[in-house]
């Protein structure tokens, strides 16, 4: 029994195989993409090997060494503010790892303000009462229809018109508002201020559970109960029992003026080759309790 290879009545037969050859495939639009794109690809990779072939022989002349080793040495600078003890003998890579936790928390922060103040502008715009609702309006199309880096900029013109540390605002002399930020007075070390903020963390979740139950009752038996005095007194009351448990500690650093570089930050950066030329800018501020502001500058020797 034969098989015939005749195709089938109503079907077109199937196209013939082009025989391969170099004008055929030149001709091919698909291949021609195909060389173009392979070109400008090691076009680049070229540029980009002989860019830090350069950059390498050019400091291999000059004696500057390049790799990671820089990260062991010691920062000779403080950083005024740290989620773990930093000085400044410690490396550069400890200060990497302070810049990373310092920026985890501000980002955990502003996520937690941000939601905040979302929910509530959100909240106000709902409202019934006109001026809170148009406000609250105001606020969402002023900020929503303005480029993100306008703002940035905008807030940072306002904040470099603020006057001088030697010259700033002072709230009962304990909060002072300058060019260089707000100083607040922040309570001492002590674990009675970490329980008591745990404590206003949990009186925030039973509340807020106190209102899903109170619902609840509500549309089971028709009767609402006082949630709002309920949730104030819960808020309250349970992070001032843990604090008066705990001693009712009150102890706080009040922050007064500046004062000199440390003496072995100052000798560290001389041993960086670093040279106080002259008071011009505060460095570190609101520590002592004079108000002379002795400040210095550094430049090469």
């Amino acid at each position: 029994m034969t098989v015939s290879a005749t195709p089938a009545p109503g079907r077109r037969p199937p196209p013939k195989r082009r025989q391969w050859n170099l004008s055929g495939i030149w001709h091919n639009v698909g291949f021609r993409n195909l060389v173009a794109q392979v070109i400008v690809v090691g076009a680049i990779i070229g540029t980009f090997i002989y860019m830090i072939d350069n950059a390498q022989s050019a400091l291999e002349r000059r004696g500057i060494s390049t790799g990671f080793e820089f990260l062991f040495e010691e920062a000779g600078f403080a950083i005024g503010e740290a989620l773990i003890s930093f000085d400044s003998s410690d490396t550069f890579l400890r200060a990497y790892g302070v810049a990373i936790l310092n920026t985890l928390k501000v980002s955990v922060f502003g996520v937690v303000v941000a939601t905040l103040l979302g929910v509530f502008i959100g909240v106000s715009r709902l409202s019934t009462n006109t001026i809170i609702s148009k406000l609250a309006s105001g606020y969402v199309e002023l900020f929503r229809n303005t480029p993100q880096l306008v703002q940035i900029i905008f807030w940072y013109v306002l904040i470099i018109q603020l006057p001088r540390p030697k010259q700033a605002f002072e709230i009962f002399d304990m909060v002072f508002l300058s060019n260089r930020g707000l100083i607040i007075p922040w309570p001492t070390d002590n674990p009675v201020y970490t329980w008591t903020a745990v404590a206003f963390v949990l009186a925030c979740t039973g509340a807020w559970q106190f209102v899903k139950w109170a619902d609840r009752r509500r549309r089971r038996t028709g009767h609402a109960l006082p949630v709002l005095w309920w949730n104030i007194g819960l808020i309250i009351a349970l992070p001032t029992i843990v604090w008066f448990v705990g001693g009712a500690p009150n102890n706080a650093t009040a922050p007064n003026n500046a004062t000199e570089l440390p003496d072995e930050q100052v000798a560290a950066m001389r041993r960086r080759k670093l040279l106080v030329v002259q008071e011009l800018f505060p460095t570190k501020l609101f520590e002592s309790a004079d108000f002379q502001l002795p400040t210095v500058a550094f430049a090469e020797r």
